[in-house]
């Protein structure tokens, strides 16, 4: 079973991933971040209903994890939205941030600068009524749904941050049978190995894996049920778009790939932007985890806390 803490961390611990990023709105193509935004969805199951939160962890833009060009001068606005059409939008769902892709009902939203108070510590955005969210129906039953998008909307630095859903604001408890998952993907590698868990549903035929400035810093491999492990020669170079098609066995679906990435590690903050879409053009999940429960509430219900050194946390609702 897939632990449900790791299931509620983005990114993931078993992703071998650090930290998400997201570019200042005037920042280069070259630092990875094609867009300058990222969404993330969060689910909880129907049957839960006591309030949650999500947190951010150093959702300021000028402290020791995030990247400067120069001095920094970035600011990136959170807003979390839940409702009618908060993931069932095309938009919502698509590889670049146009049209409706704000769509569903704004819950709380805040812009970070530069902030020593929340540079290295957690930010709370809650409490959250799980009924809130978009009913739909997730791979694991059905759930309540929201999205988080992060904007870079001033600057040119790269903001690191990372996600948590918890039942309480001042530290990381995990949310019975919740989940956490996106359609695009952008984020720091390190030296190491790194794994990312596409889904392919059961009427997946064929899909086109693509990323974004690579800087041709190791190689990138496909990890299936019905061929094992193969390599793709997808690694793409600096600022520049690589793109494999990998037909689709029946062995293959309503189950997760693994792409893995091996790292050299020559260049010091390489950040890569990734997604993977069906032959109608339509973006596939990624989630933190392989999971392997199919039912709601089949997963394991942690009560691990996680101990943070931040000696400040804060909430807002």
């Amino acid at each position: 079973m897939a632990s449900g803490l790791q299931a509620q961390m983005a990114p993931g611990t078993d992703e071998g991933i650090d930290f998400l990023v997201t570019t200042g709105a005037f920042a280069r193509s070259s630092m990875g971040d094609d867009d300058h935004v990222q969404i993330f969805f969060f689910t909880i199951p129907v049957e839960e209903k006591k309030p949650f939160f999500i947190q951010v962890f150093d959702p300021e833009t000028g402290g020791k994890n995030d990247e400067a060009v120069g001095e920094f001068n970035t600011q990136c606005r959170f807003s979390l939205f839940g409702g009618k059409g908060c993931h069932s939008a095309i938009e919502a769902r698509g590889i670049q941030p146009t049209g409706n892709f704000k769509s569903g009902n704004l819950i709380a939203t805040k812009t970070f600068g530069v902030d020593p108070k929340t540079d290295g510590t957690w930010y709370a955005f809650g409490p959250i009524n799980p009924g809130e969210g978009e009913l739909m129906t997730g791979i694991t039953g059905e759930v309540y749904a929201f999205k988080m998008i992060c904007e870079g909307i001033s600057g040119d630095d790269g903001n690191l941050y990372k996600y948590f859903m918890s039942t309480n604001p001042h530290s990381q408890v995990a949310v019975s049978g919740g989940k956490t998952f996106t359609y695009e993907y952008t984020f720091r590698l390190k030296k190491g190995i790194a794994n990312l868990y596409p889904f392919v549903d059961d009427k997946v035929l064929k899909v086109r894996i693509q990323n974004f400035d690579f800087d041709n810093d190791g190689d990138i491999k496909l990890i299936s049920h019905s061929y094992g492990g193969r390599d793709l020669n997808l690694a793409s170079g600096d600022e520049e778009w690589k793109s494999f098609d990998y037909v689709v066995t029946p062995e293959d679906k309503d189950k997760f790939l693994n792409l893995r990435f091996t790292c050299i590690g020559v260049h010091k903050n390489n950040n890569i932007s990734l997604f993977i879409t069906n032959q109608y053009g339509e973006a596939l999940p990624f989630f933190p985890v392989p999971l392997k429960e199919k039912l709601p509430g089949a997963g394991i219900v942690p009560t691990k806390i996680i101990k943070s050194n931040s000696c400040k946390k804060h909430y807002t609702i």
